[in-house]
């Protein structure tokens, strides 16, 4: 990937008292786009604010890896709809997921051609757009089910164990960052 755009923007919760959005709902982001990136980070620049609570409310931290792709990643509680979406931006395509819907498009330019002619300029640009067909089904379901299926039959290997804790080390830094930026 060139690019990658991950937001998770849902309105404030009163009942979420334990962790701000870096480590709630971030932190998923940040395993995705590890595990589509698959080189190292060189830089991470974090902003956010807390805005109906002391912890973190809103963070936005772009992330950048050595091979130049660049993340971008957006979590908030502070927005009035609720918004789970992924872009993936490459040469080629750019593949929007949103899991909300559990919908998947892919986007690519077919082609574009312009005309310039005394008094005239026409511009036409074509671009295909594919719907994947995803089977719907519970998340949350799906990941308990997996988790057992670990615990159960060892299927979980110590690689993965170590790519989970580098996703939890970003988060850390990311919520460092931003605690250090707010002093």
């Amino acid at each position: 990937p060139i690019y990658i755009e991950c937001r998770r923007m849902s309105p404030f919760s009163s009942r979420i008292k334990d962790d701000g959005v870096v480590l709630d709902i971030m932190i998923h982001d940040i395993d995705i786009v590890l595990k589509l990136v698959d080189s190292t980070v060189v830089n991470i620049n974090v902003i956010g604010n807390s805005i109906f609570s002391k912890r973190d409310d809103l963070i936005n931290a772009q992330i950048e890896f050595e091979n130049g792709c660049i993340a971008n990643i957006l979590a908030s509680r502070v927005s009035q709809n609720k918004v789970r979406t992924l872009e993936v931006t490459q040469k080629e395509s750019s593949i929007l997921l949103d899991y909300t819907e559990q919908e998947i498009f892919v986007h690519r330019q077919s082609s574009s051609e312009s005309q310039l002619s005394p008094g005239s300029l026409r511009y036409k640009q074509e671009s295909l757009i594919e719907r994947i067909f995803v089977h719907k089904d519970n998340p949350l379901k799906l990941e308990l089910k997996h988790f057992i299926d670990c615990a159960e039959n060892g299927s979980q290997t110590k690689l993965a164990i170590k790519k989970e804790l580098n996703s939890l080390q970003i988060a850390l830094q990311i919520l460092s960052q931003f605690k250090s930026g707010r002093q």
